[in-house]
């Protein structure tokens, strides 16, 4: 008895779409020198789009400062009543804000007798914050004074003298300015080490106003490891 031949079968999809199986997955048929004929299509214009849109983002918006001057100055701090202690007063910094936008600009100094130099934009600033430490403490005067900054490249604002009071309850720092001689030859030779660019720039003075002033001086608190005893409040 001949036997019949076995017809093939194909199923067909929901849509009338031929759908062959094999081993429960669906077949695809390579394309010859690839391996996923139908991934890099997909997989390059994903990369495309979102390398454009990650370069978008790399470009973000360029801010005009305006002219930039370099202020430079010399800052002294000395105790002005009795040596209650062996730590002598240092300025720590010199915050200053700018009165047109309100940026803060902080002038690092870290000394007693020491000379600073920093890049600012032309405007009018005012001493927002004065940070005396001796030693492990900090104390912080707002004094009420104020520079203008309308000319350059270079501007000599004198020395900044903090007289500081001795430790004691309601203690105050007195502010003086002053152009002196000794100071500029000090911010010059600072200006050729940091900014050698400007070293043969023309100099204008320009001192802080008023050039006397006095405010309190409060303490910060001391750090929690510091001893009880070494504390100013308990003294």
């Amino acid at each position: 008895m001949q036997r019949l031949p076995k017809l093939k079968t194909e199923r067909l999809g929901t849509h009338g779409r031929k759908n062959t199986r094999s081993n429960g997955s669906l077949a695809r048929q390579p394309v010859a020198g690839t391996m996923f004929p139908t991934l890099f299509p997909t997989l390059s214009l994903t990369l495309a789009l979102l390398g454009g849109s990650l370069a978008g983002c790399a470009i973000g918006p360029e801010t005009e400062q305006g002219p930039m001057v370099l202020l430079t100055g010399r800052v002294v701090a000395v105790l002005t009543g009795d040596r209650a202690r062996k730590f002598e007063p240092a300025l720590r910094s010199i915050e200053l804000g700018d009165q047109r936008n309100g940026t803060r600009h902080r002038i690092a100094v870290g000394g007693d007798d020491t000379s600073f130099a920093v890049l600012l934009p032309l405007g009018q600033y005012d001493v927002n914050r004065v940070q005396i430490s001796e030693g492990p403490f900090l104390s912080v005067a707002v004094p009420a004074v104020s520079i203008v900054l309308n000319e350059g490249p270079i501007v000599f604002s004198g020395t900044w003298r903090f007289g500081v009071d001795s430790p004691k309850y309601g203690r105050m720092v007195r502010f003086s300015a002053l152009a002196d001689e000794a100071a500029l030859t000090l911010t010059r030779q600072k200006v050729e080490t940091d900014y050698p660019a400007l070293a043969s720039s023309p100099v204008v003075t320009a001192l802080p106003v008023p050039t006397q002033a006095q405010a309190r001086l409060f303490e910060v608190a001391p750090y929690p490891r510091i001893p009880q005893y070494f504390r100013r409040h308990y003294w």
